[in-house]
This record gives structure tokens, sequence and C-alpha cells, in this order.
């Protein structure tokens, strides 16, 4: 595929694309993972807070279809994002401190749904992303419960 040849401006050009036709249909689980791959791609680019917006517009919809599946794995992108912020040498403390709460946050509410629909690979990824952010905060008796998962 062209994201995995680096051909990040062809990739969106065809998610774009693929969004379009999937608002054209109305087919709003479409929509939402067309959202989602955008998200990825901008994640790649390092172009973080339009990562953000897509996820949220995703969620958004898997939400409203109750996509629970889609749901947790949304959550643990938004999980992942926010770890990868506050590995950002340009953030201070505050800052790290503020997006390693997010991943917590968002990696608890994808391993909640995760254990409730019994999606195991998304209990893993979960559980790694909650074991980075507990990690990060040095809180290591909650990292090292994630981990016994992970």
């Amino acid at each position: 595929s062209y994201s995995e040849l680096g051909d990040y401006a062809n990739t969106l050009l065809y998610y774009e694309k693929s969004l379009a036709i999937e608002k054209e249909l109305e087919n709003l689980s479409g929509i939402s993972l067309s959202y989602n791959n955008i998200g990825n791609v901008y994640r790649l680019q390092g172009r973080f807070k339009e990562t953000l917006e897509m996820y949220i517009e995703s969620l958004k919809i898997k939400e409203q279809l109750g996509e629970k599946n889609g749901m947790a794995t949304t959550y643990c992108n938004i999980s992942g994002l926010n770890n990868m912020l506050a590995d950002s040498s340009s953030h201070n403390n505050t800052q790290k401190s503020a997006y390693l709460l997010k991943a917590v946050e968002f990696g608890l509410k994808a391993y909640e749904l995760s254990l409730e629909i019994e999606a195991l690979p998304m209990i893993n990824y979960s559980a790694s992303e909650l074991v980075r952010a507990y990690t990060k905060q040095a809180n290591y008796k909650e990292a090292l419960k994630f981990a016994n998962i992970s």
C-alpha cells in the first residue's frame, strides 16, 4: 500500500476519496473507518491535532452505531496517541502529565470495553498502552497489573 511505502500524500488522497464515497452512500460505518484511517496517516505524518480530530469523529459514529469493537479500537488509538505525545521532548512536564492522564483514561475505556466484548487482541493492545502510561507516571503497581495481561 501507499502508506507502507511512506507515500502519505497518495494514501490520504485515496482515503479521502473513500470518505467521499462513503458519505455519498450514507454508510456511517464506512465513514467512521475512513476517519480512523485518515487519522492513522496524520499520526504517521506527525499531524497530531488532526489525528485526534479524525479519531474523535470516528468515535462519535461508532458510539452512535454501538460498534463496540470499533469503539475499543479507537479508544486504544487515542490512548496510544496520548502516550506518544507524552514522549515528545517539545512538551513540558505539565503537558506530559495531562497526556498521560488521557492515555490512562482512554486505555481504561478500551480495556473495559474489550473485556466486555471478549476481544482478546484489544484486551492485549489496551493493556500494553496502559503499561506504557502507568510506567511513565511511575505507577509501577498499576503497570505491573496490566503487564501481566499484555
